[in-house]
């Protein structure tokens, strides 16, 4: 949570709002949909707490894209 004088806002991790984007969007779970996002900074990515989050859903399109995703945080951290 984040607090500026008397006002307070939930801010979410990288992880929640990215699936909260692809949920979002029509075939926001395709591979060329996620590449096209750009995704930088994958060291502020965790891959585990990623799949912990779309397996809690339960949501078939969120899973794909998390397994996408973590695919490609392991591949740019073998670089």
């Amino acid at each position: 949570m984040m607090v500026s004088g008397d006002s307070h806002a939930f801010v979410a991790r990288p992880e929640k709002a990215l699936l909260d984007l692809v949920y979002l969007s029509p075939r926001g779970d395709s591979l060329e949909y996620i590449l096209e996002l750009r995704l930088q900074n994958f060291d502020s990515f965790d891959a585990l707490k990623l799949l912990e989050i779309a397996q809690r859903t339960g949501s078939a399109k969120l899973m794909r894209a998390a397994e996408r995703v973590a695919k490609l945080i392991t591949e740019e951290g073998n670089r």
